[in-house]
Formats: C-alpha cells, sequence, structure tokens
C-alpha cells in the first residue's frame, strides 16, 4: 500500500478540494433523488449511482499526479503520457454522453455542449492542479498558443467523446432497460453497497474538512494541527451533527436515506456516540500516524457480519443493539415522485342524474 499512500499524500490541498466537493456534490445529487424516487434499486438505480462515480473520475483526473498534460504541453511525463491523458478525458466524456441520452433523455445539442464544457474544465484544472502540467495555465502571458493547446484540445475532446458516447447510448436503447428510477416506497433492509455508499461520503467529507482545517491551523501556536484538525471533524461529523438530525444521520445517511434505529424507534442519543466512537477512533487514530489506507481494514471489519446477518448489521450495530433503517420505514414520508391515488370524498363526488 506504500505507493497508493505516497499518491494519496501527494493530492495536497487541491485533492483535499476535489474529494471534498464531489463529495458533497454526491450527498446532495443522491439526497434529492433518493426524495424523488424512494429505493434506487434494479439497473435505473445503478445508471443513478454511476453520476456521481463519473463526476469522481473527473475529479481523479484532475488532481490525481499521473500521466502528461491534456494537449501535449507543461512538465508532462512526454508524448506517451500526454496522449493517454488525453484518452482519459475522451473516456469520461464519452461517459457523461452515454448518461446524457441514457440516464436523462437529452439531445445532441445539449450533450455537445455539457460534454465540451466538462472537457474545457477538467483540462484547464488539470493544467492548473497537477505537478505533470505545472506552468500551463502561468505561460499565458509567455506564449498564448501554449496555455490555449489543453483548452482547445479539452473542449473539442469532450464535445467529440459526449457525441460519441450519446451516440453509442442510441444505438444500444433497444438492448438496455431504461435508464432512469421510477418511484417507489423504501422499505425492507437497505444492501450493504448502500450502507457503504454512505460511509464512504462520511469519511470522504470528514477527511476534506480535516485537511482544509489543519491547513488554517498550521500558523497556529498548536503543537499538531493535523490531529487537532481530525479529532475535531470527527466529532462535529460523526458524533455531533446525529443528535440534530432525523433518525440520527450523518451526511451520509442523509444522502442514501438511511438512518438509525433501534427496535423500530429513533436511536438513543448515547448509543449512537459510542457507536461513533468505536468507528471514528481507530479512522482518526490510522490517519493521524500516516496510515490512511488501512483505515479500510476498519471498514471491513465492520461489514464481514453484515455478509451473513438476516438484517444486514455490521459489527458496531450488534455491539450497540442498533440497525440502519431506511428513512422511509421512521418518516413513513413516501417519494415525491410517486403518484398516489386518493378516491374523492362523498360531498366531493358529482351528483348523478336519474336514469328513467
Amino acid at each position: 500500500m506504500g505507493a497508493i499512500e505516497d499518491g494519496w499524500r501527494d493530492l495536497g490541498l487541491w485533492g483535499a478540494v476535489a474529494v471534498g466537493l464531489i463529495a458533497a456534490f454526491a450527498a446532495c445529487y443522491l439526497g434529492v433523488e433518493h426524495r424523488r424516487y424512494g429505493r434506487l434499486g434494479g439497473w435505473p438505480g445503478k445508471v443513478t449511482r454511476a453520476v456521481p462515480i463519473v463526476a469522481a473520475g473527473g475529479a481523479v483526473f484532475v488532481v490525481w499526479p499521473v500521466g502528461g498534460c491534456v494537449g501535449g504541453t507543461g512538465a508532462g511525463t512526454g508524448t506517451v503520457g500526454n496522449v493517454l491523458t488525453s484518452l482519459v478525458l475522451g473516456v469520461l466524456a464519452m461517459a457523461v454522453g452515454f448518461l446524457s441520452w441514457h440516464r436523462y433523455r437529452r439531445g445532441v445539442l445539449v450533450t455537445l455542449l455539457v460534454g465540451g464544457g466538462v472537457g474545457l474544465v477538467a483540462a484547464l484544472a488539470r493544467a492548473e492542479a497537477s505537478p505533470a502540467c505545472t506552468g500551463v495555465v502561468a505561460d499565458l502571458g509567455a506564449d498564448p498558443m501554449v496555455s490555449a493547446t489543453p483548452a482547445l484540445v479539452g473542449l473539442l475532446g469532450g464535445a467529440l467523446g459526449a457525441g460519441l458516447g450519446w451516440a453509442v447510448a442510441r444505438f444500444t436503447n433497444q438492448w438496455l432497460p431504461r435508464g432512469w428510477p421510477g418511484a417507489v416506497p423504501d422499505w425492507g433492509t437497505p444492501t450493504l453497497s448502500r450502507r457503504l455508499l454512505a460511509v464512504g461520503i462520511d469519511l470522504a467529507i470528514w477527511w476534506s474538512a480535516a485537511t482544509l482545517l489543519a491547513e488554517l491551523l498550521r500558523g497556529t501556536s498548536l503543537a499538531r494541527p493535523a490531529t487537532v484538525a481530525l479529532v475535531g471533524c470527527a466529532v462535529v461529523l460523526g458524533l455531533v451533527l446525529p443528535q440534530v438530525t432525523t433518525g440520527r444521520a450523518t451526511i451520509g445517511r442523509l444522502a442514501t436515506g438511511l438512518a438509525l434505529q433501534r427496535a423500530e424507534e429513533t436511536a438513543p442519543r448515547v448509543r449512537v456516540v459510542v457507536r461513533g466512537l468505536l468507528f471514528y477512533g481507530p479512522v482518526v487514530a490510522l490517519f493521524s500516524l500516516g496510515l490512511p489506507m488501512w483505515s479500510l481494514v476498519v471498514l471491513a471489519v465492520h461489514a464481514a457480519p453484515a455478509l451473513v446477518h438476516p438484517e444486514r448489521a455490521g459489527l458496531l450495530d450488534l455491539v450497540t443493539g442498533l440497525r440502519v433503517a431506511t428513512r422511509f420505514s421512521i418518516e413513513g414520508r413516501p417519494p415525491t415522485r410517486m403518484v398516489l391515488l386518493r378516491l374523492p370524498d362523498e360531498e366531493e363526488r358529482p351528483a348523478t342524474a336519474a336514469v328513467g
């Protein structure tokens, strides 16, 4: 895991900003979709979750210090690295175009505009953020063509890739199921993948906020600003926030329509705090020791019992006596896009004329 951890640390502030923005986008997007449609299952659910995944891929493309610069400029790794980087941008644009038709049923003109815009922003952001492209945007005054190249390649490559993805979606439409969900009640036990997605959003927002806060604290007299930031953000996001939200939910559980409960009632506050301490304690310790990737072991240990337990209860759920349920099972509020049939009251029914 050493190489992965080194790459993770190299992201720096740009990585923290990118991770925070994409996690916030995923939380807002999935939260709206769950309120509209309830349970996102089957193929439409996978397509819906693919939207933030593609956005996450774009963020990784911008900040990850691998490959060269879009358009072949900057201090990249040579022609091969630059060409591969441009191809990755094209693949991301194809995914945008595919989703544009298959999920949202948008026309080719809108798709080309969106794809070109995404390619332009991604190319310029990578030119500014990635160490592989250092100095590209700064060269604008010295040589306009050097800085115009990634912008032009990003714009045209994004539009071309999105158009190709849109065409693929139109061609395969007759064989694929529909890509947009239908509104259904969110009953039943939430799947393990849905719960892991909620935890992933929580950890991404926590790490991003802690990294930015640590940078702000570096000029103070604190001995270990990084540890203070990690602990402080964990307390606020993992312990305090669930006490004031519906269903004792963190940001990730709010985004995925989940809640904590005990015996079909809202979870007691003390048990929620204990559960948060048992989860965030080891994770904060591993991040403080410079071993962030080993926090995945904490996730694996917690999730292992859920694979065989009939209620999908994880290790921390079994210890605290809590269960992760859907917010619908607690609130009983149907999705906003669900069509509800209500028979008119007796006085609202029109009077029928006598026959004969």
